[in-house]
């Protein structure tokens, strides 16, 4: 038969492992999260509707910098004040990049304004 503190023991010990797989699981969500793709209702579309024009305006107007396809969609969504389907800014991106109008840095995934 267990004592008072023999059960208090247990129950501390239990709490502790919760915790600490909550935190586990805390954490594997929140990276998940980030994986998740958003439904189209959560985006917004771009004023005008030309995406490939708005990527080429902010290599225009970043000509010297190797910009990444993350740091373009983070411009545009900052500059509209918008949530935009990366699908469509991807899309652009490599649209430009066909039409010779970028191309690829040397470093991985950054493309350049060709001039």
């Amino acid at each position: 038969m267990k004592t008072i503190e023999q059960k208090r023991k247990q129950r501390l010990d239990e709490i502790e492992k919760l915790k600490i797989d909550i935190a586990e699981k805390t954490a594997k969500l929140d990276r998940l999260l980030g994986f998740i793709v958003t439904s189209k209702e959560d985006f917004q579309e771009l004023p005008g509707g030309n995406y490939s024009e708005e990527v080429f305006k902010i290599f225009q107007e970043n000509p010297e910098k190797k910009l990444d396809s993350v740091s373009i969609k983070k411009l545009l969504d900052k500059k509209y004040s918008l949530n935009l389907d990366k699908g469509k800014v991807y899309s652009a991106i490599h649209y430009l990049k066909t039409k010779g109008k970028i191309a690829k840095s040397d470093q991985m995934r950054q493309f350049i304004l060709l001039q």
